[in-house]
């Protein structure tokens, strides 16, 4: 899916509104999959009990949640930005498999460092094969909801700019 977006948005806005497009979507999620577990381990030790690893690594999902939603809040975004960001929103409310599938690049980010790492812990790898098969599927289904409405993923026509390269349909099915 592209998007070419209006002069009105901010270059900053540009690049936050590509990082949830493909191939960058899945690329910073690997990174901070990548991240967890030497993150976790300079702060708790390399034998931090299971639990604490279970515990920061729902922490880490749950910031993952919430910080977006306190940059919308704390700083100006133009109305194409953040209308843009509604959709996505919405299509996470309406589909499960949309969220879901954010779990896989995560996973994998887990699964490349433990097998860069070679720490390998029951603990640290369960969590990169709950988020592979969680994920996995949240793909799976994605995917099935993008072949039936190919523009499901794409914003409303009213947030969308009609340029020769992006489609002008002006009817989503909700």
């Amino acid at each position: 899916m592209s998007i070419t977006l209006p002069g009105e948005v901010r270059p900053v806005e540009k690049v936050l509104l590509a990082a949830e497009q493909p191939p960058w979507y899945a690329v910073y999620r690997l990174v901070i999959g990548f991240a967890v577990l030497p993150f976790f381990f300079r702060c708790f030790g390399k034998n931090a009990p299971a639990w604490e690893l279970i515990c920061f690594f729902t922490g880490i999902l749950l910031g993952l949640r919430l910080a977006p939603a306190v940059v919308r809040h704390l700083f100006p975004f133009s109305k194409k930005t953040q209308e843009i960001w509604a959709w996505q929103r919405l299509l996470a409310k309406r589909h499960d498999s949309y969220q879901w599938r954010k779990l896989f690049w995560i996973g994998l980010g887990l699964a490349l460092y433990i097998a860069l790492s070679g720490r390998f812990r029951i603990a640290s790898a369960a969590i990169p094969v709950i988020c592979l098969i969680g994920g996995g599927l949240g793909l799976f289904f994605w995917r099935r909801i993008l072949v039936r409405d190919p523009l499901r993923q794409e914003a409303p026509a009213k947030v969308r700019i009609a340029t020769p390269t992006v489609s002008t349909k002006t009817e989503i099915a909700p």
